[in-house]
């Protein structure tokens, strides 16, 4: 099994990474709400470009991206958009 966060490659800096890991979350939380979400977007522009300069990267990418959007998920997804619709033209209808 590939190590992870919570399974690390040398249990003997577990500890350390957890403390760091904390500091961050508490840093990060002091950040306004704007600069946390404009840091985000800048972070994933990087990776996106990252991405898009290794092709065979970039189809993974997007295959992974696919696979994770079933079919079968994305109809789910309709329904719900459909019966939302219908929910709020129905309370405009009796409201209006």
């Amino acid at each position: 099994m590939p190590p992870t966060a919570s399974t690390p490659e040398y249990p003997e800096f577990a500890g350390a990474i957890e403390v760091v890991r904390r500091r961050r979350l508490r840093r990060d939380w002091q950040v306004a709400p704007e600069t946390r979400m404009e840091r985000h977007f800048r972070l994933q522009a990087v990776v996106l470009d990252t991405l898009k300069s290794n092709s065979l990267a970039w189809e993974r990418f997007q295959r992974r991206n696919h696979h994770r959007r079933r079919q079968s998920h994305v109809q789910q997804l309709e329904i719900q958009m459909r019966q939302s619709a219908l929910m709020k033209s129905s309370d405009q209808g009796q409201h209006g």
